[in-house]
């Protein structure tokens, strides 16, 4: 998750500012974040900036969550 955020403030070519902005995060926690330190992240953090970048990742883990659901009903009945 940490790779991917950092690639992707890199590609829209974001300053750490403009990413903090984008991720309602502070600068100096994007500072943290480019510099590698995922000691000091959750991964909730992390998902939640992926989302505020626009990655539709609680979207995907409910849709995959309801998927897996569903088969262990249908296999139960």
């Amino acid at each position: 998750l940490m790779s991917m955020l950092i690639r992707y403030t890199q590609r829209e070519n974001l300053t750490q500012n403009a990413a903090a902005k984008r991720f309602r995060v502070t600068q100096p926690r994007i500072s943290n974040l480019m510099q590698g330190k995922i000691d000091l992240f959750s991964v909730g953090t992390l998902l939640d900036m992926m989302e505020r970048a626009g990655f539709p990742v609680y979207r995907k883990i409910e849709a995959d969550a309801n998927n897996i659901f569903n088969k262990y009903i249908r296999a139960s009945t």
